[in-house]
């Protein structure tokens, strides 16, 4: 027992890495084939829907509500820059996308 104990503490990283690998992997293995356009075509609009609607809105208006605190806190416009940013990015960012992805599909 104190071997097995030995050998876990010093390969942990290498454990851990082929923990990660192979989890996905049987993960993988176990789907049923659906198709290359439909593998994730549910949790894609899942996301979609989740960023165009209610809780995209709260969470740009809450970025945007972050960026202009942080301006105030360090009394620079510079600082509001990241939160406006990442705001624009979430609201208007997946249909830019989906136009981008859906012309070649």
């Amino acid at each position: 027992m104190n071997k097995l104990k030995t050998f876990l503490s010093n390969h942990k990283t290498a454990i851990a890495t082929a923990a990660a690998i192979a989890v996905p992997s049987v993960l993988y293995a176990a789907l049923p084939a659906s198709g290359p356009a439909l593998d994730f075509q549910a949790a894609m609009q899942q996301v979609q829907d989740w960023t165009e609607g209610t809780l995209g809105a709260l969470l740009a208006f809450s970025l945007l509500v972050v960026g202009i605190g942080m301006g105030i806190m360090r009394q620079s416009i510079a600082a509001v820059v990241p939160g406006v940013a990442s705001a624009i990015a979430l609201s208007q960012g997946p249909g830019i996308l989906l136009t981008i992805f859906g012309a070649t599909v």
